[in-house]
């Protein structure tokens, strides 16, 4: 074995030592590039890894969400609040109109499986779902029941329907991910799913710009080591080198060998520089020719032609010879063939054309040819004179190029303006054109006239700031935004000529007419539906026979209190109240008069409460208020007088005095407190210390 490796590292070293010495500095450099592209292309499947687990945390707080509406509903139903019917109604409201991220959107299915709600196809509502199957054979709404069933909340992944890009009506299949979370009273399930192509677009490009850096690094070591070894051997290959340069296709003549000393290679390298020197002599006449060219050359990138006048000799370059339709031998030597390929109703233009070409002014002219089939098409004829000393002739040199393609290219687009202006102008959804330098509304259809109540005139002497109710420079960063494609969707409130103010919604994107940019926005009123939005959040906040904030409302806000508290180093009580002795109430005259109880004591606590406490009902017969900026002695002070005005109500129930008392208990966050429930927790304990102590007072 040892053997056979000497062999093979024998063989190695044979095969670098044929290569040259530049060769093996690029190899080495190959080979460093080869170990920090690895690294780059790892690195970013782990960011593709991490992008994926972001949008699967993202997935599963939005279905905690969700649930968490079902969880409070089903909670009133238990309490009498509502019926299951009504519960479940209001359950589906509230998530239907549910939204993120634009608008994606959840639903609910159940266990047989049968849709339950989905905002987007009401039509499968109450139908079932179990024969739905992508494109791969997955029967995902099977699939959510079995994750269901095994887990009770989990991922599927499947294929589901997305407008393309290019086409709204062109749907196609891509790769989306689901989170399902069951909710077990009602055989529910409630999800919601995003699509995840874009994290493979994102790794693609992540991928491409890393492999970019690699080529333009690979790049720059290779260019790096073919210096490093062009330095080594340039004193070896300096004759080589002159020799090469001067007979290569690019006859650099200008090399010239130094002649140094008196020996063989002085006497080769005066012979070198003797025969440069004559050979650049002959080449001169060619050169003259070729600057001409190149000036014709200048004027278009087609073809060229030349026509002395002195001789009336015409001669047409190859490529000009194709664009007319002929073979280089056919060709004539004079203008008289050209003369006959233009339409009768040019000929008159073209030879106005040649008189100015004559008198020395410069051609650009368009003229329409026919062939020999007789199709027709359109060269652009560009031309001017120029004297050529040397040979004591007046010669016109130009450039003829086919713009056939170029005028019907010109004639569809200006079809296509005047289609896009009908579907402007006709369209029955509101739009503007704005012009976001300066913010102006440049133009806008009928439906944006109707609907804002301004006529075209008075539109257009407005700018969009005038009508968005935002500031002027907020407008200004907006219409950035979207001018850079890095927003396009907004919600704006606009106001009316009336003066009414509205809620809308505002698709907008960049677009360009005579090289100027324009935002063209649609315009949307949703009104109505965020008022509907804004009651059915209410409802959800509030409890409905007291009027003030439910458990899950005092979760957000006390979570809320607590931050701030924390931020900005300032403290925040917590008082725990419960009616004492409310299940006798109850027995005795029945949960009507409890709800009077409730409510009456829920009036005296509200009389009492500061602007900035929140106060809610925390339980069936327990209240909380959070005071923020209370001390110890502030909040205790409070306590009590909300337990002296209870002790002074009376509840009048069928001709007879009710009377009510309530105990509570205090707390004030801590240092060391994680969370509003800490305090909370502080506080219970000591509404548990008030009752254990003979009810009607506060501790803490």
């Amino acid at each position: 074995m040892r053997c056979v490796g000497l062999k093979l590292f024998g063989c190695q070293l044979r095969m670098l030592h044929r290569l040259s010495i530049s060769k093996r500095i690029t190899l080495l450099a190959l080979i460093s590039i080869l170990i920090f592209a690895s690294g780059m292309v790892l690195e970013a499947f782990h960011k593709r890894d991490d992008l994926l687990a972001a949008k699967k945390d993202r997935l599963m707080q939005l279905v905690e969400a969700a649930h968490n509406i079902i969880v409070d509903v089903h909670r009133r139903q238990l309490e009498g609040q509502l019926s299951q019917i009504d519960a479940q109604n209001l359950a589906k409201e509230v998530i239907r109109s549910m939204r993120y991220d634009g608008d994606n959107y959840f639903w609910i299915n159940d266990m047989r499986p049968f849709a339950v709600m989905h905002p987007v196809s009401s039509r499968l509502e109450g139908h079932s779902v179990a024969e739905v199957v992508d494109q791969q054979g997955v029967y995902l709404f099977r699939d959510f029941v079995r994750v269901v069933r095994e887990q009770g909340q989990g991922f599927v992944s499947y294929q589901w329907p997305r407008p393309s890009a290019s086409q709204l009506n062109d749907y196609q299949e891509l790769p989306k991910l689901s989170y399902v979370m069951g909710f077990e009273p009602w055989g529910w399930i409630v999800g919601t799913g995003v699509f995840v192509d874009d994290i493979d677009q994102q790794f693609r490009t992540e991928l491409g710009q890393r492999l970019l850096i690699t080529v333009a690094m690979l790049a720059l070591l290779v260019a790096l080591s073919l210096y490093i070894g062009v330095s080594i051997i340039k004193p070896l290959r300096r004759t080589a080198s002159a020799m090469n340069r001067a007979t290569s296709a690019h006859n650099d003549l200008s090399v010239r060998m130094p002649v140094e000393g008196k020996n063989e290679l002085s006497e080769l390298a005066s012979g070198f520089n003797s025969f440069a020197d004559k050979v650049a002599s002959i080449t001169d006449a060619l050169l003259r020719k070729e600057a001409r060219l190149k000036e014709a050359q200048k004027l278009a990138h087609v073809g060229d032609w030349e026509w002395n006048l002195t001789t009336g000799k015409l001669h047409w370059s190859k490529q000009a010879c194709s664009i007319l339709g002929y073979q280089p031998d056919q060709v004539n030597s004079d203008i008289q063939q050209l003369r006959q390929r233009i339409t009768q109703d040019g000929r008159i233009e073209f030879e106005k054309t040649l008189a100015r070409i004559k008198s020395g002014q410069e051609c650009d002219s368009v003229f329409q040819l026919q062939r020999d089939d007789e199709s027709f098409f359109y060269i652009r004829l560009r031309g001017r004179l120029s004297i050529d000393s040397s040979e004591h002739a007046a010669i016109v040199i130009g450039s003829i190029q086919d713009v056939t393609l170029e005028l019907e290219l010109r004639g569809l687009l200006e079809d296509k303006e005047r289609l896009y202006r009908q579907m402007f102008e006709n369209n029955s959804a509101i739009k503007l054109l704005i012009d976001p330098d300066n913010g102006r509304i440049v133009d806008a259809n009928a439906a944006a006239l109707e609907y804002y109540g301004y006529s075209l005139e008075q539109l257009g002497e407005l700018l969009i700031s005038d009508i968005n109710i935002l500031s002027q420079s907020e407008v200004n960063d907006r219409m950035q935004s979207a001018v850079k494609n890095e927003e396009k969707f907004f919600s704006f409130q606009h106001r009316l000529s009336s003066g009414e103010i509205r809620d809308v919604e505002v698709y907008s994107g960049p677009v360009s007419l005579k090289d100027k940019n324009y935002l063209h926005s649609i315009v949307f009123d949703v009104t109505e539906r965020n008022q509907l939005q804004q009651q059915l959040q209410n409802a959800a906040m509030r409890d409905s026979l007291t009027d003030l904030y439910n458990r899950r409302a005092i979760d957000i806000e006390g979570e809320r209190s607590f931050m701030a508290a924390k931020r900005n180093n300032t403290e925040l009580s917590v008082i725990m109240i419960d009616i004492d002795h409310f299940k006798k109430v109850n027995d005795r005259f029945g949960h009507p008069v409890g709800d009077i109880v409730l409510k009456a004591v829920s009036s005296e606590i509200a009389e009492l409460a500061r602007g900035s406490d929140v106060l809610g009902r925390y339980g069936g017969e327990e209240f909380i208020l959070l005071a923020p900026a209370s001390d110890l002695p502030g909040v205790r002070a409070l306590a009590e007088r909300i337990l002296s005005k209870i002790r002074a109500c009376e509840v009048i129930v069928q001709g007879q005095a009710v009377g009510v008392t309530v105990s509570a208990g205090v707390a004030v966050m801590a240092a060391e407190d994680r969370s509003i429930y800490d305090v909370i927790a502080r506080a219970d304990e000591k509404l548990y210390e008030a009752k254990q102590s003979g009810r009607d007072r506060a501790c803490g």
